[in-house]
């Protein structure tokens, strides 16, 4: 396999495993958690 096949496979998988994260609310979750981590943070 050449070097652009598997950097593009390598995006394309990403893409779509976020995609999928966005789909199922995990970005949404990780975010609830990280958020307040960050306010607490600054203060």
């Amino acid at each position: 396999m050449s070097r652009t096949v598997v950097i593009t496979g390598s995006v394309v998988l990403f893409h779509v495993a976020a995609l999928w994260a966005l789909q199922s609310g995990l970005i949404r979750k990780a975010a609830e958690v990280v958020i307040p981590v960050t306010l607490l943070s600054e203060f």
